[in-house]
This record gives C-alpha cells, structure tokens and sequence, in this order.
C-alpha cells in the first residue's frame, strides 16, 4: 500500500522487520499504519537475507548506532530491509534522508573514526579520570593560540619527567 508522501514499504506482522523500496526515506516516521505485511525469515543481524522482491541476496552495511547493527539493502531495486526496531533507531539518529549513505566507504570511515575517538576518550576518562582530564582540556585550549605554546608544552614535559630545573 503506497501512502502519498512516504516511502514505498512493507511491514511484517510476524518479525516486525520493515521493508522499505524508496531512495528517499525521510517521509516515512513510523511504520504502523503505512504498509502491507509481507513475510520475510529473518534471522536478526546473523546474516544478509534475500530480497523479498526475488532480486538474490542482500549487501549488508554496519550502522554504528547504538553499538552497531546492520542493514540490508538490494542491489538491484535498493530495497533496504529493517529488523524489527532498526527503522526507529535510524529516524532517532536522523538518518532517514540520507539513508544510502550508509553504504558508502567515507559514511563508514567516519563512523568508525568517531567510535575510535570514543573509545579514546572513554579510555582517557577511565585511567585519568574526569577532573585530570578536564585539566589537561583546559591547558590545551589556553595554549592553544598562545605564541609560546611551544616553550610551555616543553616546560610541561619537564614537569611530568620530575626535571623540574633542568
């Protein structure tokens, strides 16, 4: 069933998945009310299934969301497949406009270098702990644009080594 202004989709009674055929997904909010069943095996994340258009097998892409996930799409009619709760997720995270994006290699460099600046930062938080690495933030936005930031970064390495007159 086609509702004017939203993506031409599919819902799935049986495993909640949404099966959404549209490039442009960014009219679609919410999947109740707006699609036909369609049944479709689904085996969560474990695996790409097939295209319930016959098209063959689904090219699967990580999301990164929420601790990663991962959508399917056809390669053919561009179909993308949602497991049950993943459309929500992908709206939440305003992904809904720019939905094909996901699989593109810069979308998913720049998710994975977010995840690494996060776990970075986590790592900072848990072995130096907040107030030191508020500090050391603080520091570096002073010396940031000073002239001598230079002089002072060595005057700091002086300090941390114990060399404090040297």
């Amino acid at each position: 069933m086609r509702v004017a202004g939203t993506p031409v989709g599919w819902n799935c009674s049986k495993c909640g998945g949404l099966w959404i055929l549209d490039h442009d997904s960014s009219g679609l909010t919410t999947p109740e009310g707006l699609f036909e069943e369609i049944q479709v095996a689904s085996d969560s994340d474990s695996r790409a299934g097939t295209c319930p258009q016959g098209h063959g097998f689904l090219t699967r892409a990580q999301t990164h969301l929420d601790g990663g996930f991962y959508l399917e799409r056809c390669s053919v009619c561009s179909g993308v497949w949602f497991d049950s709760g993943e459309w929500q997720r992908v709206s939440a995270a305003g992904l809904a406009g720019g939905l094909f994006e996901i699989w593109t290699e810069p979308w998913q460099r720049a998710q994975m270098e977010k995840q690494a600046v996060g776990a970075y930062s986590k790592k900072l938080q848990n072995e130096l702990g907040p107030d030191v690495v508020a500090k050391l933030e603080s520091l570096a936005d002073d010396l940031r644009s000073h002239p001598s930031r230079s002089l002072a970064l060595g005057y700091f390495m002086r300090l941390v080594s114990g060399n404090k007159h040297e």
